[in-house]
């Protein structure tokens, strides 16, 4: 809203980030997650499996990245048939707002059409392309941050490996979860390092020292960037409910 730029625009740009961000971790999990299929191969990844087994485990992390890449697939989807169909998507907006009172039904119209023009990368290949690409570029640095992290506990842990941890951390955070996916991140990591034969208390160690690598620069940009926009985390944090979206 500081920069004039309308809520629902902005929202747009944040879910297709993280439609990149996860089609982009998906593809880094099932990297890693391949490099195990050896061990059973896909035909024992149905197969019945004693809880907490090697297979056990792999069934579940193979599944976690199935659902991933469905869930990502279908909101990528329905993103495009937006804006491929954008007089449809309106219409269908109008036909459910018609029982709300106009100046809700108005607003709402707006919204979706702030929406979809927030969604307007997705009209240019190439440019849609190369955002793809230049997406690996931060998830890849942090898959180094994984890899060296394992480094320090003496894991030795391969870059495939690295790979199928960060995919399987990031993923169990689709789930709710609390600021910075604290919890859910850690338990990924716990899940897959099982798969790889470490110990639960060094699983633990490890990804929390990876989740405070990863959190505190950003925290510390984000904090400086407030500082330097003279905004107080009071105003960050009540600034959705303040202002309305503008014509």
């Amino acid at each position: 809203t500081r920069e004039k730029v309308p809520r629902t625009a902005a929202f747009a740009v944040v879910v297709f980030s993280r439609i990149l961000d996860g089609i982009t971790i998906v593809a880094f999990f099932l990297i890693g997650l391949f490099a195990f299929m050896p061990v059973g191969g896909f035909d024992s990844l149905g197969a019945p499996a004693a809880p907490g087994s090697h297979a056990d485990i792999l069934g579940k992390i193979f599944l976690a990245g199935v659902a991933g890449a469905v869930l990502f697939g279908l909101v990528s989807v329905a993103c495009v048939v937006l804006i491929a169909r954008q007089d449809l998507a309106l219409r269908l907006v109008d036909a459910l707002l018609r029982y709300f009172p106009e100046r809700f039904s108005a607003a709402g119209r707006h919204a979706v059409e702030k929406f979809i023009g927030g969604l307007g990368i997705l009209r240019d290949p190439g440019k849609l392309f190369g955002v793809f690409l230049f997406n690996f570029v931060p998830w890849g640095l942090e898959l180094f941050t994984y890899y060296f992290g394992a480094r320090v506990f003496g894991l030795g842990l391969t870059i495939r490996e690295s790979a199928l941890v960060m995919g399987m951390t990031n993923l169990a955070m689709i789930l709710p979860s609390g600021p910075g996916g604290v919890g859910l991140f850690e338990g990924g990591d716990i899940t897959v390092m099982a798969l790889l034969g470490v110990q639960k208390a060094t699983a633990f160690a490890y990804i929390v020292m990876v989740h405070a690598i990863i959190l505190l620069p950003i925290n510390v940009w984000g904090a400086w960037f407030l500082w330097r926009e003279g905004i107080s985390f009071s105003d960050a944090l009540n600034a959705g409910g303040v202002e309305k979206d503008k014509k």
